[in-house]
């Protein structure tokens, strides 16, 4: 087990949400500003960040992925296969409560209105020897939220690692940072040697001798990377009762009926993906911007407007039609979901 497990467990061992993830909206100012003073902000952060994921809504942006182990200078993008770009005006630093942003277009452009996911992890990292390889984890156990990144030796193509949690993950965004490859996602209502591509519409790939060959409560393994001077990022989540949920649905659910999928709990952001069909997109819908917008996490696109298809709903979600990204009748769908 991660030797950060002692961060952010609570008296009561419950999970308060908006202490662990907070999502906000805001408008960009073109130049410098702060939570929580941002333009137009909805929304608070009540802790200092780990990971925060920022995508324009009114234009056609990339997706800007960034946290505390790589240091504010570095993203990613989740619409992409780019290695890790370098950039000190976008987030230029997570605060006690939230971020500050600098003048970058992707997380800052004037005029333009911004989300922004935030989690907590468990601030700086720590070396993890659970695996066969070292690791440096940040580790949210309480909240079932890590970082997790390492570098295989030249040539290897196994990983095996540690997440640093006290259960094994139930999704995992893999990807290379220094090295232009997809993002790689495991979801545990798949199964093992069973990925999709996080920056892509594909259905799910099966590949015995390529992909995620063991995940349990203290490590993971795959058979991803093959190269020289390799460096890796995981995000890695599992479901905590009251707080968030990673399961899987069948399409063709019963329209016009709240928590027709039922979370347990009001959410504040939802990822959808269809794994049965090539085509679908991933979507995600938090409780911060107009119920039944949607964003792509795959695409640059401006939000699309999905009242006609799906709202969040009560305690889950209620479909308002077929769409083939979150209802169609013999697809199979996972997500994740976080409380409000």
């Amino acid at each position: 087990m991660g030797l950060n497990e002692k961060f952010f467990k609570s008296a009561s061992g419950g999970v308060v949400a908006a202490d662990n993830f907070t999502p906000i909206t805001y408008t960009g100012n073109g130049g410098t500003q702060s939570t929580n003073s941002l333009s137009n902000q909805s929304g608070t952060i009540n802790f200092k960040p780990d990971f925060s994921w920022i995508k324009t809504k009114s234009a056609t942006n990339d997706h800007t992925l960034q946290n505390s182990i790589s240091g504010t200078s570095k993203f990613l993008r989740s619409n992409t296969t780019g290695a890790e770009g370098s950039n000190n005006e976008m987030v230029t630093s997570y605060n006690s409560n939230g971020f500050s942003l600098g003048p970058n277009a992707l997380a800052n452009q004037s005029s333009q209105t911004f989300v922004a996911w935030n989690w907590k992890a468990g601030g700086d990292a720590v070396l993890n020897e659970d695996g066969t390889l070292d690791s440096q984890v940040s580790a949210n156990v309480d909240a079932g939220f890590s970082i997790v990144k390492w570098s295989p030796p030249n040539g290897a193509v196994t990983s095996n690692v540690g997440h640093g949690l006290d259960s094994a993950p139930e999704l995992i965004l893999y990807k290379g940072i220094n090295y232009v490859d997809n993002w790689y996602v495991y979801s545990a209502p798949m199964g093992l040697n069973k990925y999709l591509y996080l920056n892509e519409s594909n259905n799910v790939v099966s590949n015995a001798n390529n992909g995620f060959t063991n995940v349990n409560s203290s490590t993971f393994t795959t058979n991803l990377a093959n190269g020289n001077n390799l460096n890796i990022l995981s995000y890695c989540f599992h479901s905590v009762d009251g707080y968030s949920k990673i399961g899987s649905y069948s399409g063709g659910q019963t329209l016009n009926t709240a928590n027709q999928v039922d979370f347990g709990f009001a959410p504040a952001f939802v990822l959808i993906k269809n794994t049965t069909d090539s085509g679908s997109q991933w979507v995600v819908f938090d409780n911060k911007r107009t119920n039944g917008y949607a964003l792509y996490a795959n695409k640059s696109n401006v939000e699309g407007n999905y009242t006609s298809a799906l709202l969040l709903s009560g305690q889950g979600l209620e479909f308002k039609s077929v769409n083939i990204n979150v209802n169609r009748s013999g697809s199979t769908y996972i997500y994740m979901a976080i409380a409000e």
